[in-house]
């Protein structure tokens, strides 16, 4: 549909007035020409499909530019008008105002440090933050990098794609993006003093930093050379991941689909190295594109910094496994294969072979949507319907035992490190904004984080939510959430909103 066609039907909705194809002023406002039509066409299979405003495609043209400011102009300079607008408008500020902030991506270094990215309302990028332990509130807090600061520097948004903290807490690597793109660069910074300590290396999507337990180097991965030029179904093909040492600031290819042929990946397989706590080992874990199952392999650590290594593969795509965690001595695996709504498997280090791997979390009415290894358990998340729980699998114990939590929803699993006891937990559900909970394995309590900016909407009062499950015309349960005034009475009387919502089998 041509832009200015659309700006027309627009202003004729919102504007009393408005009359014909498209009036030359509209409220008293004149509407920018329309874009003249071109001639461009392309032919498919015989049939050839015009494309008259091709050129509005290239926004590096600066007449192009142009006519969308003039056309984003003449927009505005109608809605304002509109009778009611600038009410509306303060009371959308207030409201948005009025939010709770957004604290994600939680992780503890062995030195008792917690990083986290947040946003607090009025900020318009997240920020990499650092907390000098858990038990600090957030007076202790320092801004490490400000992305709000580098968006006004550059005169574009710039924002943190991801971040990951060495272990000893020292160091922490940040992936930045300039502008929307998907592509931006990596570096280090000493976390004590700011100083730039790996300066920005290019190419990077997704760089799944991962740091050697001694924090003397990392794997990442990085895009091709070249990839610019490529068709833009094979630019994000063949990913290679890098290990850089620190001591000698050294950078080599290790692992992608052309360097390891004998590996047999297709060319969109994207990899993740793992060094194993306490071994001398390393997992790559490999996803193909938006696939669910993955691949694991393992191989020898020193050999596999060098580019050197014999990887051996653990699990195969035909498996099943989506997800996995390292627990002291065994690998454990969420596999759907015989168990649609998934059970976990485990597999000893010592030897690690699939075809004796033992469930130790078996298929229950409920979908297993998570699991992560802490140095004291195995530490499992659980969906029955829209409410999910938090199973704790302890060395040598028979089963998962429930853990109790300070409130109920939607539990998500925020940082568990295979070196550390206990577990981060995120609980969100439709009246309280999402709390962060440390569950500390000795006490066996949940301690709360607060982690950015509670609003005011957080337990609005004479608002509550009901779960419960309706019999669909299948014969299947479907959860359902009813939100409404305390006072409501589900009687079939009241005038509801219903929203539903499935797909992906």
């Amino acid at each position: 549909m041509k832009l200015w066609w659309s700006m027309c039907v627009l202003s004729a909705v919102l504007v009393a007035g408005a009359t014909g194809a498209c009036a030359r002023t509209v409220a008293g406002i004149e509407m920018p020409p329309a874009w003249p039509a071109g001639n461009a066409s392309d032919t498919h299979w015989g049939t050839t499909v015009p494309d008259p405003y091709r050129d509005l495609e290239n926004v590096k043209d600066e007449r192009v530019l142009r006519w969308l400011r003039a056309q984003a102009d003449a927009s505005a300079s109608v809605l304002a008008q509109l009778p009611g607008r600038a009410a509306l408008l303060a009371r959308i500020q207030a409201l948005d105002a009025a939010a709770s902030g957004v604290a994600t991506d939680l992780k503890r270094t062995q030195d008792g440090r917690l990083f986290f990215l947040r946003r607090n309302p009025g900020e318009q990028q997240l920020r990499l933050v650092v907390r000098e332990s858990l038990g600090a509130d957030g007076a202790s807090d320092r801004v490490l990098v400000d992305a709000d600061a580098l968006s006004r520097a550059a005169g574009r948004p710039v924002a943190i794609s991801d971040y990951a903290p060495s272990p000893d807490g020292k160091l922490v690597s940040y992936a930045l993006q300039a502008g929307g793109s998907e592509i931006g660069t990596l570096q280090v910074l000493e976390v004590d003093s700011g100083r730039v300590r790996v300066a920005p290396i290019d190419r990077i999507r997704s760089a799944n930093v991962v740091w050697l337990p001694d924090s003397s180097g990392f794997f990442y991965a990085r895009l091709r050379e070249g990839y610019e030029a490529m068709a833009a179904t094979e630019r994000f093909q063949d990913r290679t991941v890098f290990f850089h040492s620190m001591p000698d600031a050294s950078d080599r290819a290790v692992f992608s689909q052309s360097l390891l042929p004998e590996l047999g990946l297709p060319a969109i397989a994207s990899a993740t190295l793992i060094p194993v706590p306490g071994r001398p080992l390393v997992l790559a874990w490999v996803t193909l594109g938006v696939q669910r199952s993955g691949l694991l392999f393992i191989a020898d650590l020193d050999a596999a910094k060098t580019g050197r290594a014999r990887w051996r593969k653990l699990v195969d795509v035909a498996d099943q496994v989506s997800q996995w965690a390292l627990n002291a001595n065994a690998l454990f695996l969420r596999s759907a294969q015989g168990a649609p709504r998934f059970q976990v498997l485990k597999l000893s280090l010592d030897e690690p072979d699939l075809t004796k791997a033992e469930v130790v979390v078996p298929q229950s009415d409920g979908v297993i949507t998570g699991l992560a290894g802490a140095r004291d358990a195995l530490y499992v998340t659980r969906r029955e319907g829209v409410v999910t729980s938090l199973w704790r699998l302890a060395p040598g114990a028979s089963r998962a035992l429930r853990v109790d939590l300070p409130r109920s929803g939607t539990v998500a699993i925020r940082h568990v490190d295979s070196t550390q006891d206990g577990v981060i937990v995120r609980v969100a559900s439709w009246t309280r904004a999402g709390a962060d909970f440390e569950w500390n394995a000795g006490s066996g309590k949940a301690t709360p984080l607060t982690l950015a900016h509670v609003g005011a909407f957080d337990a609005p009062p004479g608002i509550q939510a009901r779960e419960v499950t309706v019999r669909s015309h299948d014969g299947v349960m479907v959860p359902v959430s009813i939100l409404s005034r305390t006072d409501v009475k589900l009687d079939g009387s009241n005038p509801t909103l219903l929203y539903g919502y499935g797909a992906y089998g």
